[in-house]
């Protein structure tokens, strides 16, 4: 059986059936009640993926939350929640390239033309002050027409009306440049968006890898066989054939218009701009497709690049540091902070990690403690800062460096305004500083440490 969507939910319905809720009864709006419920449940510290049966005026569910929680994307990758990341690394250096079919089942229903109408599909509007509805959980497939090597990632793509899509991409994205390549000619781009697949083929698409590696083949890596692909409908791009619907289209070039705010995954409004728009060209569907959405502000926007990120941060720091351990980045840091283990073997090894995990364009704020901190838990990074870090010898900054544009305090290095690219990196060194005797940690006997205290309950 191939790996899509619905393989990955019926895994997860048998392996963790609580991480997964179905509202099947009640009718819900596409517009803020989803997203107010997801934002409910991550308030109550809960986090299960949402299937939603019933869309107001829609003919199609809704899926979301899906990725918000570590034990269901080790589920991704047939892992242990503790052995994700290690698992995610090890899948990503083992590519695989896809194969080619005829058909699939995202070509059971097609339409080209005047038969498209995005109104009908249960595009969702999130946040209070957004414009208008947004296709948050697209993967967008463009092709560079130098290299003809595909790429494919997710972007904010605003709706605005039947066939008429807004596209968000950030300079530094591979989409811009190879965007920017075909406006420079005057060529519209061929795109295809994709909605729906199985959770480790959007991980593959956060992958930050060069404009030289095709995402099909990392997605291959991650889900252990190649992903099947099959000829778009109306543009020349080869599409994933297990997806649940796919909506193809042109970037016009030298057509631009406005488009945000947005709520973003830093919790705050992305600001409005003119971004290019998509004539919609063709539409290719499974006869009763599960529209797959993720809430931005939240742990499911955080959570689905986490493992690609961290990867990616974990070779920066190897490179220069053997002894890494490991890296994490809580939800908590929106993407701006990492957590570093090291063993500590030297003076300054320390430093050399903080330095070369900085040089992250993303990271803002990097941690580095010793292997026996649990880098998985901010309580205990927060405590080897408390008992570790000296401030005088631990802290490191990096003023006027680049930053993430939607970082909410970035600033213009000319002018110092809020909304620039700019801002002021810092790392801390929580671990034991060498040549001082060190302190022991406290434990409690170790024939004790796993008692339950349901072995004392009377029953």
């Amino acid at each position: 059986m191939a790996k899509d969507l619905r393989q990955y939910l019926a895994l997860l319905q048998d392996k963790l059936p609580g991480e997964l809720a179905r509202v099947s009864s009640r009718e819900v709006d596409s517009a803020w009640e989803i997203s107010g419920l997801i934002r409910r449940l991550e308030g109550e510290g809960k986090s299960p993926a949402v299937l939603f049966d019933k869309i107001k005026g829609k003919n199609m569910p809704v899926l979301s939350n899906l990725f918000a929680s570590r034990p269901r994307l080790a589920l991704a990758l047939e892992a242990e929640e503790g052995a994700l990341a290690k698992e995610y690394r090890r899948r990503d250096g083992c590519r695989i390239k896809p194969v080619v079919s005829a058909n699939g089942p995202v070509k059971d229903k097609l339409s080209r033309g005047d038969q498209v109408d995005l109104s009908s599909l249960p595009i969702i509007t999130h946040c209070e002050k957004d414009a208008g509805p947004y296709i948050t959980a697209g993967i967008t497939f463009m092709r560079d027409p130098d290299t003809g090597i595909s790429n494919a990632g997710i972007y904010r793509i605003m709706y605005k009306g039947p066939r008429k899509l807004i596209i968000s991409m950030d300079p530094g994205s591979h989409a811009y440049h190879i965007f920017q390549k075909c406006e420079e000619r005057g060529e519209n781009l061929d795109v295809a968006v994709v909605i729906g697949h199985h959770p480790a083929f959007y991980m593959a698409c956060t992958s930050p890898s060069s404009l030289e590696v095709d995402e099909m083949d990392v997605a291959g890596g991650l889900m252990g066989e190649p992903v099947e692909l099959t000829d778009g409908h109306t543009v020349d791009i080869k599409v994933p054939a297990q997806a649940e619907l796919i909506i193809e289209g042109r970037i016009l070039a030298g057509v631009k218009e406005d488009e945000a705010p947005f709520g973003e995954f830093s919790w705050h409004y992305g600001p409005a701009k003119q971004s290019p728009v998509m004539e919609v060209s063709g539409l290719m569907s499974r006869a009763d497709p599960i529209y797959l959405d993720i809430h931005s502000p939240s742990a499911d926007h955080l959570m689905v690049q986490m493992p690609a990120r961290e990867a990616a941060l974990y070779r920066r720091v190897s490179e220069v540091m053997p002894t890494v351990k490991d890296v994490f980045m809580p939800e908590s840091g929106c993407n701006f902070v990492a957590f570093v283990q090291i063993k500590k073997e030297y003076d300054g090894q320390s430093k050399l990690a903080l330095l070369a995990a900085l040089s992250s364009p993303l990271i803002k704020l990097v941690v580095v403690v010793d292997e026996d901190v649990n880098v998985f838990d901010p309580n205990e990074v927060l405590w080897a800062i408390a008992t570790r870090s000296q401030g005088d010898r631990g802290l490191v900054i990096s003023p006027e460096t680049f930053v993430c544009l939607l970082d909410p305090s970035a600033y213009s290095s000319a002018s110092r305004n809020i909304k620039g690219a700019i801002n002021t990196k810092m790392g801390i060194d929580a671990t034991w500083p060498t040549g001082f005797p060190r302190a022991e940690r406290c434990e409690v006997d170790p024939r004790w440490k796993d008692v339950k205290l349901t072995d004392y309950l009377d029953h």
